[in-house]
């Protein structure tokens, strides 16, 4: 999970146009469209087309969660019942990617599901917009702010280096070629 602020928008699309063997939802969809286009063969298709063409066995589908809109409500969210609903539709989704993925992965290939959404501060802290769901379900989770991208989950790291803070890396000192 990539978590970004409006500032690094152009950042985020150098950094999702730098992922290999990749299939990218980022127009305008709702939950049962993304999950409709799971349930039918317009998905695993363009998983064994990249199978063929990459043998790597890598593939990695990546989703705009800013661009999940409510069935009743399209466009902005106007209440706190559509928050809600947007929150409720984003973890039903992560949950069904979840485990489609799970199911269509084999030992030969490995899916990535790789979400991105908006943050908001909150005095010193950030949230993610649509709720937490995004970031329980990640096992690697990433906030790109200002110009600095803070990890703050990794299942893999037992350890956190710096005696336990977020690592911090400073992206105006990595390269985009």
């Amino acid at each position: 999970m990539i978590g970004f602020d409006s500032r690094n928008e152009e950042t985020i699309q150098k950094i999702v146009d730098l992922i290999p063997n990749k299939i990218v939802f980022d127009s305008d969809f709702t939950k049962d469209e993304i999950m409709e286009s799971f349930t039918t063969t317009q998905i695993i298709r363009q998983i064994k087309l990249i199978d063929v063409l990459d043998e790597s066995g890598n593939v990695n589908v990546v989703l705009n969660l800013n661009n999940l809109q409510n069935e009743n409500t399209p466009g902005s969210f106007r209440s706190i019942s559509d928050s809600l609903h947007r929150s409720q539709n984003i973890r039903d989704l992560v949950n069904f990617l979840n485990s489609k993925l799970y199911q269509i992965s084999n030992s030969n290939r490995n899916i990535k599901l790789i979400l991105l959404s908006s943050i908001y501060n909150t005095s010193e802290n950030y949230q993610i917009k649509g709720g937490t769901a995004p970031m329980y379900a990640s096992d690697y989770c990433v906030i790109l702010k200002q110009d600095e991208l803070i990890v703050v989950k990794d299942r893999e790291s037992i350890e956190r280096p710096f005696g336990g803070d977020n690592t911090k890396i400073k992206i105006s000192n990595l390269i985009f070629e």
